[in-house]
């Protein structure tokens, strides 16, 4: 089901037992919606529909991958369609796969990208281009390279992974995003004591080396910061070691002066706001009564509002929260 305007919309959409939604927007108010489920045969099949605000949709819920996906990202196209990078076992290592979607949906044959290749995560540019990170062989370097129509353009290593296999924590995903001049990449982790971090490096998208990841320690400032976006207000912000870590960062899509980000510190809801490489600013959105189950969603429209979601856990159930600037 969709809601529109605080409206439940009853969809066409089936699925059996689908996890790891993910939505692009589409033109003349369509969305793109991406699923895993498990197919007739018990695989893990990324599916995609195309959905309008009436919730009908042209051709159903059709199966974009042809091998089993263990995690993918997708990403809309200023233009329409989407692109969709998932990640599939072939002669037993991770290998990268990606498929164009159109605007209905419909996906062309799938295509392989990359060989013992792991974590997809995806930016768009204003130019229309399509940037894709990943985590590359047995090291899991951070590589980056453009998506095209035949596949990758020349791979680029941008960072050495901060590999927290060594410390016991536990590697759950990227995540990317830029500004004008500076990719962003954050490794999200989970600690061996349970404890949710979110590292991130970043660095010029016509340079190599990034440097390794660190975490990111906001500390608010006292004078107004302009965002360019529209929202209430931010303050200038700096870094500090001594302050409480970020355990969720979530970057939004879309390729700005400032990269807008959602964060979960301790137990407050910020937006962030990087530019150039570095934390300029902050704005915190709420307190909540505990944590979030998984990472929040932050989106910019056409009209540069912004739109946040979180899942919050209550006594039975988690209930879906969502609060928006327009």
């Amino acid at each position: 089901m969709l809601y529109v305007k605080a409206q439940r919309i009853e969809t066409e959409i089936t699925a059996s037992q689908p996890h790891s939604l993910k939505l692009a927007r589409l033109p003349a108010g369509r969305l793109l919606a991406t699923w895993i489920d498990r197919d007739a045969s018990g695989i893990s099949t990324l599916y995609a529909a195309q959905v309008d605000r009436q919730g009908a949709s042209l051709f159903g819920a059709l199966a974009v991958s042809n091998s089993a996906v263990t995690r993918y990202d997708l990403i809309g196209m200023p233009a329409g369609g989407a692109w969709a990078v998932w990640s599939a076992v072939v002669s037993g290592e991770p290998t990268l796969v990606a498929s164009r979607l159109d605007d209905a949906g419909r996906p062309r044959m799938p295509q392989l990208l990359q060989l013992d290749a792991d974590y997809p995560a995806l930016a768009v540019l204003i130019s229309g281009d399509v940037t894709l990170f990943w985590l590359q062989g047995e090291n899991q370097d951070l590589y980056q390279a453009q998506l095209i129509d035949t596949g990758l353009s020349e791979p680029v290593r941008r960072s050495p992974a901060p590999w927290v296999g060594q410390t016991g924590d536990l590697l759950a995903g990227l995540s990317a995003g830029v500004d004008r001049s500076h990719g962003y990449v954050v490794f999200h982790t989970l600690t061996n004591a349970g404890k949710q971090r979110a590292l991130v490096t970043s660095g010029p998208l016509d340079q190599p080396d990034w440097g390794p990841a660190a975490p990111i320690n906001p500390v608010m400032g006292d004078q107004p910061f302009q965002t360019g976006f529209n929202h209430g207000i931010a303050f200038t912000t700096a870094v500090s070691a001594s302050a409480p870590e970020a355990g969720w960062i979530a970057p939004a899509r879309g390729q700005y002066d400032i990269m807008a980000a959602a964060a979960m510190i301790e137990t407050h809801l910020y937006v962030l706001y990087f530019r150039a490489g570095a934390l300029v600013g902050a704005q915190e959105i709420t307190s909540l009564p505990s944590g979030i189950i998984a990472a929040p969603s932050l989106t910019l429209d056409d009209e540069r509002d912004l739109a946040l979601a979180w899942w919050q856990p209550g006594p039975e159930t988690a209930s879906l929260y969502a609060i928006s600037s327009r």
